[in-house]
């Protein structure tokens, strides 16, 4: 299905669903001209998959937003949301912050470079894909 519809729609969908299925306001905002390999949007995919997944389960957040622009050098990635934050730092160290440290990996194994930053106001994480 992934490789039929893309990594715009598909994202498209998922803030749909996430918005009828938890009553949380999710939106995306996709500048993206399909410029990778379909193997890497479907990480890309996952990754934003996992951090939408956190939001809801952890972050008390209202509202969460999905963003992609792309340029010439670089694609970037940004997912955030308005909730309680956490400490990234403790939670790098922690053995139970699987879904922290796959975004981290899953980054890594696709060429990006991923960036957590959190406090009491939400929490923002960027990717940058160099092309």
């Amino acid at each position: 299905m992934f490789d039929k519809v893309g990594l715009q729609n598909t994202l498209e969908q998922m803030a749909e669903r996430v918005q009828q299925q938890h009553n949380f306001l999710l939106t995306a905002d996709i500048q993206y001209n399909n410029s990778l390999p379909t193997a890497t949007e479907l990480q890309l995919y996952r990754i934003i998959q996992e951090a939408v997944t956190n939001m809801i389960k952890y972050a008390d957040a209202m509202a969460g937003k999905i963003s992609i622009t792309e340029d010439d050098k670089q694609i970037r990635v940004e997912i955030k949301d308005n909730g309680k934050g956490f400490d990234v730092k403790e939670a790098l160290k922690s053995n139970k912050s699987f879904g922290v440290h796959n975004i981290l990996e899953r980054s890594k194994a696709i060429g990006g470079k991923a960036h957590i930053a959190s406090g009491n106001t939400g929490t923002v994480i960027t990717i940058d894909i160099i092309k």
